[in-house]
This record gives structure tokens, C-alpha cells and sequence, in this order.
């Protein structure tokens, strides 16, 4: 698309929900808040300054800081190309408006049961949905990712020091995490654990239905987040 008659916040263009709905809190700082994809994208990418905002109490720059982080994580892939904008169907999109479309959008309420759809449906606060997807896109910034960025510094994890700090290691294999899980999730059934977090946040959600099942998977939600604040206490406030 050439993005000339894309709305950059409200229309949905990156994903099945728009980026005013999905990030709220940096939708009401930014200045410009009507304006098209082109008017914020340039050969150099895109072109929003994070600075003023941040400026604000140090949970209020923490909470930001997610958001920001998620808005680069969704636009990195992104480029304009020279064709003309097009409107589609979104529950058709080969095909474009048919009839029986909109009856099965109305069955199903037109939501897929993929993956990222489950985790905006968590009823935890925005701040730990955006965590939980970075998470399971494994884009958190512990230090095997940091490596990635060109960090080079002690490479232990800091809250066992017995193995190097990765996604998988610090919310998933190290013992206060199965601790955790294990006294939480106290039931007759074990508690299965995979080395991948992916992997075992997809049997999670697999797991009963209904209310338990929203239960567990947003009590899981609450581990993950209480284990990465305590990290970041350890590193940024010793």
C-alpha cells in the first residue's frame, strides 16, 4: 500500500486491532494523533521521537517504555511500497464481501483462536499483555538478547547465578519459577514443564475452559511479570 489513505492510529493496518486500541496510554501522549501511515514513515524509517514522552515519574516511563517497546516490535517489519491503499473485507480477505462471510463472522465473532488474540483477552492489566507477547516472542530484554544488541558483561543469570539468563531459563526452568507454579497451580494433576516457553504457554492454554481456565492462564500471566519485576529489582535497585 502507499499509506496515503491509511489512518496511522485508528484504521487497522497492522494487525487485527488498531493501534489507538491496542496502545492507549501512547496514543494520549503523542502530539500527533491524526495523521496517515506516510506522514510518519520516511526512507529512514519511522520517524517518531520517543524523548518528551518519557518524560513523566518513573512507573509512568517503566509503563511507556512497554508500550514503546511493543509499538517498535509490531512496525520493525513494515514497508511502503509504490501501489494504490485498498480497502478489504477482513473476514474475506481473498475473496472480498460475501454474504456467507458476514454469517460466519456473526457464529464465530469474527475472531480467530490464534495465539495473540488469547493474550489480549487476559484480564490482566495492558501493561502485562504487551509483557506476555514479548515474552512468547522471546524480545524481553534479558541477556542472551542483550548479547544480541552487542552487551558484553557478566552472563549469569542474576537471581540463581547458576546458568546463563534467557527467556526460557528465567520464567520457565529456574527453580522459583516451578516453585511458583507448583504451589499456585496446586491441583491433582502436575504441572508439565517444557524447555520452550512457547511451547508451554500453548499447553496452558489448552488446559480445562471456562473460567478456570481464564483463571490459570492469567495467574500464570502474574508469575512471569512478579519474577521479571524481581529481576530488574535485583539489577536496577540491588
Amino acid at each position: 500500500m502507499d499509506t496515503y489513505l491509511v489512518d496511522f492510529w485508528s484504521h487497522k493496518w497492522c494487525g487485527e486491532i488498531s493501534l489507538q486500541s491496542l496502545l492507549p496510554e501512547l496514543f494520549n501522549k503523542v502530539e500527533l494523533k491524526v495523521c496517515n501511515v506516510k506522514d510518519c514513515f520516511s526512507t529512514n524509517g519511522w520517524r517518531w521521537r520517543w524523548r518528551k514522552i518519557l518524560k513523566g515519574t518513573e512507573s509512568e516511563s517503566q509503563r511507556l517504555g512497554w508500550a514503546i517497546q511493543a509499538f517498535n516490535e509490531l512496525l520493525s517489519n513494515f514497508h511502503t511500497v509504490n501501489s494504490r491503499d485498498n480497502l478489504c473485507w477482513r473476514w474475506n480477505k481473498g475473496q472480498g464481501f460475501i454474504v456467507k462471510s458476514v454469517y460466519e463472522m456473526f457464529n464465530d465473532r469474527g475472531v480467530k483462536d490464534d495465539l495473540p488474540a488469547k493474550i489480549w483477552r487476559l484480564r490482566v492489566p495492558k501493561k502485562v499483555k504487551i509483557f506476555i507477547w514479548l515474552v512468547l516472542k522471546k524480545r524481553i530484554p534479558t541477556i542472551d538478547n542483550l548479547n544480541k544488541r552487542g552487551w558484553t558483561g557478566n552472563q549469569s543469570c542474576v537471581l540463581c547465578a547458576c546458568a546463563q539468563e534467557t527467556v526460557d531459563h528465567l520464567l520457565l526452568t529456574i527453580v522459583f519459577s516451578r516453585f511458583l507454579m507448583t504451589r499456585t497451580f496446586d491441583e491433582a494433576m502436575d504441572v508439565q514443564f517444557d524447555d520452550d516457553i512457547r511451547g508451554f504457554w500453548e499447553k496452558e492454554m489448552e488446559r480445562g475452559n471456562g473460567q478456570a481456565a481464564v483463571k490459570r492462564q492469567c495467574s500464570l500471566a502474574a508469575i512471569w511479570w512478579v519474577l521479571w519485576r524481581q529481576r530488574n529489582n535485583v539489577i536496577f535497585k540491588n
